[in-house]
């Protein structure tokens, strides 16, 4: 690690979430316990039901399909802004933060943009306007070169490119009906994995809901952000974020490929993944150039250890 290095904290969205995600930091770590138990008091506030009672009930296993949207929507948020005020009490602060999805309410509440309470309101919103418009629908995550998509017709005409990880990684997302073409029309032995989730997000299928959540968006204000915001909607950095790019986080493709590969043409960089599985760390191990002085940091995992790799962290920037 040099001193040139940029910190960036990385948010996941949708896809990367799972039951009983962060459950030993929340038993065993007091900030972020005391963190995800105040966003859980909004959470009631607001859907009047506890979401830590949902993520932490024994009757399921951390294999059980968790895809209900007013479940997992707010889970990721209060899940990622948790461990980000955990890192950040153990003296890790970010430079940059980066969002994917839905994990941009995450990084833009870090960056200073949005409060707690305003991100939360915005998040239980687009649960419902979603869920009360659109049809339901189904993401896979393929491992093929995301090119492959655009020369396979029964991928073209079927489903919607919703984001390209890395070079042989992409999503996509379609609805009922399509499913069943999208799977038929993928190559033999084609490594494919159904993400749990019940809508098409960046994809048209999310359409149904834009004007409505857009008429919700007009009532809100971002405040001036304290750290830069990178967007992987565009691909760029961003000091100022307009209210409407909470509907594009989720409804335009996510370009994760592209933004890291202009970030690492500009410096090396420090990134702690803070998503619940650890994804967007993975996807970088397979886009980072060998020569890359960047390092990369996964805190949260399905398998657990959190607090080692927690210890890990605090060791490596002190």
């Amino acid at each position: 690690m040099t001193t040139k290095s940029s910190t960036i904290f990385l948010f996941s969205g949708q896809g990367s979430h799972y039951y009983r995600m962060g459950e030993e930091l929340y038993r065993k770590h007091p900030v972020f316990r005391e963190a995800l138990e105040a966003l859980d008091e909004l959470v009631q506030s607001l859907l009047g039901e506890s979401i830590i009672s949902v993520l932490y009930d024994p009757r399921y296993k951390k294999q059980d399909v968790f895809s209900t949207l007013r479940h997992t929507h707010p889970a990721i948020f209060m899940v990622e802004v948790a461990l980000a005020r955990t890192m950040q009490h153990e003296g890790i602060e970010p430079d940059y933060v980066l969002g994917t999805s839905m994990g941009s309410f995450a990084a833009l509440t870090i960056a200073g943009g949005l409060s707690a309470e305003q991100a939360m309101a915005a998040v239980i919103r687009q649960v419902e306007v979603i869920e009360q418009n659109c049809v339901r629908g189904h993401m896979l995550a393929v491992l093929d070169d995301p090119v492959s998509y655009h020369q396979n017709a029964g991928l073209y005409d079927n489903s919607s490119l919703a984001g390209v990880n890395f070079y042989q990684s992409f999503v996509v997302a379609t609805d009922e009906a399509g499913l069943e073409q999208v799977e038929k029309s993928l190559k033999k032995g084609t490594i494919r994995q159904r993400l749990a989730v019940d809508y098409a997000f960046h994809s048209p299928w999310l359409d149904p809901a834009k004007d409505v959540y857009l008429e919700f968006l007009k009532t809100q204000s971002l405040q001036p952000l304290k750290l830069p915001f990178i967007c992987c909607v565009e691909g760029s950095t961003l000091n100022e974020v307009p209210t409407t790019y909470l509907w594009q986080v989720v409804r335009e493709p996510i370009e994760f490929q592209e933004t890291i590969e202009l970030l690492e043409i500009e410096q090396s960089r420090n990134y702690i993944d803070l998503g619940p599985s650890g994804t967007l760390a993975t996807f970088l191990k397979y886009l980072l150039d060998k020569a890359s002085a960047s390092s990369i940091h996964p805190v949260m995992t399905p398998y657990g250890s959190e607090l080692q790799q927690l210890e890990k962290l605090r060791k490596a920037f002190a």
